[in-house]
């Protein structure tokens, strides 16, 4: 009923979609203090806040596995004390996302003596940096050697990046298994306001018990029908008629994500993979899966678009590598992507880059083929191009199903990704494991067509 500042506002709004504050840790930069889930990071040579989701060093040891032992030879051994530790990471094992274990960890295990491991869960909400206490194992006890706190922030694409320090001593190190949780739930709906992201419906739903409303703010308003949720938000929902369910299902994921003409369907065998899945190797068995789940890190500093060999250095050609699966490019700590446009020859570390020829997808849950084409003197186009299959997954980046090209010496060229496919304001909703965003539409307080509820409070 009353005015207040916009601060104060924003404020009241982000504890409504992330909880309190009072959970996640404020991070200082200089004299100032950092926007809940942001650090201050170092980029460019200049240290400014941002989110560490989106800046983090890839750690990819897959001698840091709880698989791993070294009880046969206790003297090869690795220890993370030596590591000058600078920033965030997160952990692969090969292909896939790991995490560090929440439990203890036997010794001579993760290729050191002492495994070091947490001992809190780790964090429920996107939008927060929590602090965790790590342990060394040893031979008296899973907390022989209690080690300086880290810190751990949980990220949108089911993963996690942490801000590692040094150990107390040699003989310990970080360990690591595959991230085999979805933190989002059965069926969630999570609200970006001003770069800030929170869950606001995280319980158990189905269209007999989910809430959920969003408009458009240019086309008439799109109504679906769900009933009232437990706790945590209503989004109310509105629909003119009474259909059978599966008719039902089929329109929503239509209005989620478009027409199924848009986007590729797979086969698995002689079976149909469900949209936005392929046929992958898992654990020596080919089923249909996501590809934002199971793909291998590509972290080549050489095919940076800006890396010239007009002047010398190594020629590379991807010709000779046997492609398997999917791709998700890195540069150094960053995501990268491949360009969108042509690129000058003898860059990317080859004399006849590739990029592709149309623009990214912009829904998350389709597989779409691009063409990649190698540039030359003689045009963008010179050699007869390749089609490739792209996907766009949650946490902002890409993954690629690439093919050998038609000679060499080509190669695939990555930059490093600089778009947020997220829009300003944006719902996303899953039904069934599918994902769609039902509202991209730039709002703010005064026109957002979103609204949320919750039970027993006042709505925004």
């Amino acid at each position: 009923m009353m005015e207040v500042p916009w601060g104060v506002f924003s404020l009241m709004l982000l504890h409504i979609l992330t909880g309190s504050t009072s959970d996640g840790l404020l991070m200082s930069c200089g004299s100032s203090v950092c926007p809940l889930g942001e650090d201050c990071i170092s980029i460019n040579g200049s240290a400014r806040c941002a989110d560490p989701c989106d800046h983090y060093t890839v750690l990819n040891d897959t001698w840091r596995s709880t698989n791993n032992s070294i009880s046969n030879n206790v003297h090869a051994w690795h220890g993370d004390y030596y590591i000058t530790w600078q920033g965030w990471y997160r952990l692969f094992l090969g292909q896939y996302s790991a995490r560090i274990p929440e439990r203890c960890v036997e010794t001579y295990r993760c290729g050191t003596h002492a495994p070091l491991w947490i001992t809190e869960p780790h964090p429920t909400q996107c939008s927060e940096i929590v602090n965790r206490t790590v342990c060394g194992a040893w031979t008296s006890g899973c907390c022989q050697y209690p080690q300086n706190n880290i810190y751990v922030k949980r990220c949108y694409g089911n993963f996690y990046v942490y801000k590692l320090v040094q150990p107390i001593c040699c003989g310990f190190a970080y360990c690591a298994e595959v991230n085999t949780t979805n933190p989002r739930t059965s069926s969630s709906v999570d609200l970006s306001f001003d770069g800030q992201w929170g869950t606001v419906c995280e319980d158990s739903c189905n269209l007999n018990n989910a809430n959920s409303k969003c408009y458009h703010n240019t086309v008439i308003s799109l109504f679906l029908l769900f009933l009232p949720l437990s706790r945590k938000c209503v989004l109310w929902m509105w629909f003119m008629m009474e259909v059978p369910l599966g008719v039902f299902s089929l329109m929503l994921l239509h209005i989620f994500t478009g027409s199924t003409s848009d986007g590729l369907l797979m086969k698995c065998g002689s079976s149909d993979c469900p949209l936005g899945e392929d046929c992958i190797s898992i654990n020596g068995s080919d089923r249909c899966a996501d590809p934002c789940d199971h793909y291998t890190v590509l972290n080549d500093m050489w095919r940076s678009t800006n890396n010239s060999i007009s002047n010398g250095g190594t020629t590379h050609c991807d010709q000779h590598i046997t492609w398997q699966g999917w791709y998700c490019l890195f540069l150094g700590q960053y995501n990268a992507q491949i360009p969108e446009r042509c690129v000058a020859t003898d860059r990317c570390g080859t004399h006849a880059p590739m990029w592709i020829t149309e623009p990214h997808p912009t829904h998350y849950n389709k597989i779409v083929n691009r063409t990649a084409c190698g540039a030359w003197v003689s045009g963008c186009c010179s050699f007869p191009p390749n089609d490739i299959y792209v996907k766009r997954c949650y946490g902002n980046f890409y993954v690629y199903k690439l093919v050998q090209p038609n000679g060499c010496n080509l190669a695939y060229c990555a930059e490093v990704n600089t778009t947020n496919p997220r829009t300003s304001s944006s719902v996303d909703l899953s039904f069934d494991g599918q994902w769609g965003t039902v509202c991209e539409d730039f709002c703010n307080l005064n026109n957002a067509n979103c609204k949320c509820y919750h039970l027993k409070l006042s709505y925004v």
